[in-house]
């Protein structure tokens, strides 16, 4: 796995992305700059993640990202199963 990021930093193997966005090797730096650097700052790791997902989500030519956001979290609230998750926690409080 080391070895395939290290061809992408490289240069060695770019994929152009379709939209015309960055290639696959200028966001994955990007994504772990951004990473190291906001850790560094000592953001919490939960927030850290969600926003390096959203400036590489940006960064690769993503035009849709609140509604992608907003259909995937209608598309969990059907999911019976993880419902219990939060009513156990409230039935402890």
């Amino acid at each position: 796995m080391l070895e395939l990021f290290l061809r992408y930093l490289l240069g060695k193997t770019n994929v152009p992305t379709e939209e015309g966005g960055l290639v696959m090797s200028q966001g994955l730096a990007i994504m772990l700059v951004c990473f190291v650097g906001l850790l560094c700052l000592r953001v919490p790791i939960a927030f850290v993640l969600g926003l390096v997902t959203l400036i590489a989500a940006e960064a690769f030519g993503y035009t849709n990202i609140p509604l992608s956001l907003a259909s995937d979290l209608g598309n969990g609230i059907d999911n019976f199963a993880l419902l219990a998750i939060p009513f156990f926690i409230l039935a402890g409080s």
